[in-house]
């Protein structure tokens, strides 16, 4: 790794960064580089061995209560059966990788949300092989994207304290929008127009939020992942939110901004004598950044691998003697949990009465509006198509392409311009934390916000695919000659469910954005001093589980349970019937 991020440092100072200076790294630098990547790596590799049969245990552990009762009523599409209709197609101009030139490509969008790319629109329509794939999982859309780049920079300019002026500013083409990632490749799309732009942007934050980014497809070890980069990123005093992207980028993402934070601030300021022009040094360090990333990643890339194919290898024998003693660990984990509610609750109950009350007592009343009115918007959309069904069902047509075109329209973005509409008015909430007299370490912006609007819009598509499925399933079921009749009483019993499952929704998002307000506060100050009043759970741990309960994991989930269930006797009697 030293080898490699130094051979890339001194590439960098005479091609990348074009200003030909040699980067000031002497062999205590390196030295301190290659610890840093060394016990990153050693943290995660511990905390994933533990946390991949933790994930497997708990997964096995769900499929064996699933007799236990959902809180929604509709039926959810299985995953072979949803759509592989591309969910957006048009022509846009791209800017090239390497020549910066603007060539137009025919773009689809497909319904694992990466987008492909093509010379001709009859190669896209035939099957042929695109020219280039986007996947823009963790991307930042930005509108104004000359905008978002001159922030970048001048957010750089302010760490090496120097003046830039205007500088950073591109100088797109009008009608451009962005998908940007720091340490990646940031992608530049033109439309014909501005209207054009705004159709699709909808699209591309969907896109960029439900895009899958893991190089693994096993649930389980992306799951697992997760659980051990949050614990390694917390360990090196990082919060994992604001990382994203495929299992070894935001690996070398950790080690790169630890490389920032204790090594390569000594480098800027060397860099700040040795270049006398403020624009070439923000370029330099803006360059330097993308490079040590892509280094960093490059070697991250292998370590990652050989921990996935031993991983995978583990699992047979693992997973055999979970389920084997599934029951037996059912009630071991009940007595567990058990236990530790009662040592915590007496440390988390008034951290929750003293940050999140307060909190969700102002924030609902500014929430609700644009929630309610978007399902609202979700509950007309079925009863408009739901209806037009009946009545071609009732009429004869093809059975197979009535479902077709349902599922088509739930899973296009330009079906629920109305519901994006109402979840507008969510911009407001920006100002929310201004208004409010927040504890340090709640949070309550811009990203908060947007990451809440993105997630709500995608759990309305989801609500309205699960009615037209949960539609098609009651006709298919209560159908005999009568088939009017079969598609009246599906579409009565399913608007029903969807009324229900709209209010259940409404309680969910409004738990989820106070916990992204502020959970990772009230961990913060119960955590600590509950490791003490949780240590005699350990006793409750039998010998067979010892290997995969980890009792600071007891700990956090605890404390989210804990959490999760005051917030939502909080936020249940705010939330209106849909009936």
């Amino acid at each position: 790794y030293q080898r490699r991020v130094h051979g890339e440092f001194a590439a960098a100072s005479s091609q990348a960064m074009g200003v030909g200076v040699s980067l000031p790294i002497d062999s205590a630098v390196e030295d301190k580089m290659k610890t840093i990547i060394d016990e990153t790596l050693k943290i995660f590799s511990e905390k994933y061995t533990k946390a991949y049969p933790a994930v497997l245990l708990k997964t096995i552990e769900d499929d064996a209560r699933k007799a236990e009762k959902s809180e929604y009523e509709l039926l959810e599409r299985p995953a072979s059966e949803v759509s592989k209709d591309p969910a957006k197609t048009g022509w846009l101009n791209k800017e090239g990788a390497v020549v910066k030139n603007w060539k137009k490509r025919f773009f689809v969008v497909r319904a694992d949300y990466k987008m492909d790319y093509f010379d001709k629109e009859e190669t896209a329509k035939s099957g042929g092989n695109p020219k280039g794939t986007i996947n823009p999982a963790g991307y930042t859309v930005a509108e104004d994207a000359d905008s978002a780049l001159a922030k970048r920079i001048e957010e750089l300019a302010k760490k090496l304290e120097v003046e830039i002026g205007a500088f950073g500013k591109k100088n797109l083409p009008p009608h451009t929008a962005g998908l940007l990632k720091k340490r990646r490749r940031d992608w530049f799309l033109q439309f014909d127009s501005e209207e054009a732009k705004l159709d699709w942007l909808p699209t591309l934050r969907l896109c960029a939020k439900k895009a899958s980014a893991f190089s693994n497809p096993d649930p389980i070890s992306n799951a697992a992942f997760m659980k051990a980069f949050a614990a390694t990123a917390r360990a090196r005093g990082f919060s994992p939110a604001r990382y994203n992207g495929s299992e070894s980028e935001q690996l070398s993402d950790l080690i790169v901004d630890q490389l920032e934070r204790d090594v390569l601030d000594d480098v800027f300021s060397a860099l700040k004598d040795k270049i006398s022009v403020a624009k070439l040094r923000v370029m330099a360090i803006d360059k330097l950044e993308t490079v040590v990333g892509g280094t960093v990643n490059a070697a991250v890339s292998v370590a990652w691998s050989a921990a996935s194919v031993a991983t995978d290898k583990a699992r047979p024998p693992v997973e055999s003697k979970l389920k084997a003693n599934v029951d037996k660990i059912i009630e071991a984990q009940d007595k567990i949990s058990d236990k530790a509610r009662e040592k915590v609750s007496g440390h988390a109950d008034p951290v929750i009465a003293r940050i999140a009350a307060p909190l969700a007592e102002k924030a609902i009343p500014a929430i609700l509006p644009p929630i309610v009115s978007a399902l609202k918007e979700v509950i007309g959309l079925f009863k408009q198509d739901g209806d037009s069904a009946v009545k071609e069902l009732s009429g004869g047509q093809n059975e197979a392409q009535v479902w077709r075109n349902l599922a088509r329209s739930s899973s296009s973005v330009a079906t629920f311009k109305g519901v994006i509409d109402g979840l507008k008015q969510l911009d407001a909430l920006v100002h929310l934390g201004d208004k409010l007299p927040l504890p340090e370490g709640v949070k309550c912006g811009v990203e908060e916000v947007a990451d809440l609007a993105d997630s709500s819009l995608s759990i309305m598509m989801k609500l309205l695919d699960s009615a037209f499925y949960t539609l098609q399933k009651l006709f298919t079921d209560k159908q005999g000659e009568d088939k009017a009749g079969a598609a009246a009483a599906a579409f009565t019993e399913t608007f029903a469910r969807l009324e229900h499952d709209c209010a259940v929704h409404t309680a969910a998002i409004l738990c989820t954005l106070l916990g992204s307000f502020c959970l990772d506060k009230v961990k913060a100050d119960v955590v600590e001093p509950g490791k003490e009043a949780i240590a005699p759970v350990a006793e409750e741990i039998p010998d067979f589980l010892k290997d995969v309960v980890d009792l600071d994991d007891v700990l956090e989930k605890t404390v989210e349970e804990i959490y999760e269930d005051a917030v939502s006797a909080i936020v249940k009697p705010s939330v209106p019937s849909f009936a």
